[in-house]
């Protein structure tokens, strides 16, 4: 039987170790706050993973909404399983994106689709108010 396990959620950075691992740099909780100075952040990563077993093609998709775009940024994906792997095997996807806007009470959201499934985050930006001296 097949199945299907998707994961979806921001970080800061990815870095790519011996191995083959992926390390992930700067978990995103639901909500960041930010000192109300700051405009733009200078990167986040919207990351995608699907777990596929019993599978031998996967298509899939991860969509990001960021602020200052009305559509979402879509990442389509169309993969076989590698020869190498067993029935078991794992997709990751990265979306980097760099200088986005902090607007207070904008929701960052990434949608994972795949084959019939849904998995979805988001993180909501504040601003906290500058710290009097």
């Amino acid at each position: 039987m097949a199945e299907l396990e998707l994961f979806t959620f921001f970080c800061d950075d990815t870095r790519d170790e011996v191995g083959g691992k992926t390390s992930y740099m700067g978990m995103l909780a639901d909500r960041v706050v930010y000192p109300s100075t700051v405009k733009r952040v200078k990167g986040i990563v919207a990351v995608g993973m699907i777990r596929v077993d019993g599978l031998e093609k996967v298509e899939a998709q991860l969509e990001v909404f960021v602020p200052g775009r009305d559509d979402p940024l879509v990442m389509p994906l169309e993969v076989e399983r590698p020869e190498d792997e067993g029935s078991s095997w794992t997709i990751h996807m990265h979306a980097a994106m760099n200088n986005i806007p902090v607007q207070d009470g904008f929701e960052l959201r990434s949608v994972l689709s795949c084959m019939g499934k849904v998995a979805t985050a988001k993180v909501v930006q504040s601003l906290r108010g500058a710290v009097p001296e």
